[in-house]
């Protein structure tokens, strides 16, 4: 609630609704889509794969995720997904919002591509990781009513707009 009303105090809007994210459920869903393509380069490579250590000291019970060997694009599994998305402190936090973007476009690429029962299976579990002011049938309608937009790329705004704080 205090999060809404600061975005719409702040941009003089009227947001009624939300939905929040539980990242350690990126994981998963990633997982379940079977990994995505992310560019990693030579700076963000030692980054991280100390965060991946992080996360797999901090889940031990859990499937293992193997460090990075070199930079490029490649194959990343849930575990990888999430530690590349919260590399801190290589640069700045713009940086690393562009780098949370670049995972959800790639999940939202892959998920493009798969297959009706894959899709199924990433939207069944993945609303187990949100919570909503929507009900479950204004989420089945906004669901059906996106599903021809699909084909496009999502458009993304960055708050606060760089150079204008």
């Amino acid at each position: 609630a205090l999060a809404l009303r600061a975005v719409n105090d702040s941009l003089r809007l009227n947001i009624e609704d939300y939905i929040v994210v539980n990242m350690r459920g990126m994981e998963q869903l990633v997982d379940l889509a079977g990994g995505i393509m992310v560019d990693v380069t030579d700076g963000e490579l030692p980054y991280l794969n100390l965060n991946l250590n992080e996360e797999n000291l901090l889940y031990p019970d859990t499937t293992q995720s193997k460090p990075l060997t070199s930079p490029g694009l490649q194959l990343l599994d849930g575990r990888q997904s999430v530690a590349y998305a919260r590399i801190r402190h290589l640069d700045n936090d713009y940086k690393r919002m562009a780098r949370q973007r670049t995972v959800l476009q790639a999940l939202f690429t892959k998920f493009k591509a798969d297959n009706v029962v894959t899709k199924a299976n990433v939207v069944s579990k993945g609303l187990s990781f949100i919570t909503t002011s929507l009900t479950d049938a204004e989420i089945t309608d906004m669901a059906l009513s996106i599903f021809p937009l699909m084909a496009s790329e999502i458009d993304q705004l960055q708050i606060p707009i760089k150079g204008y704080y």
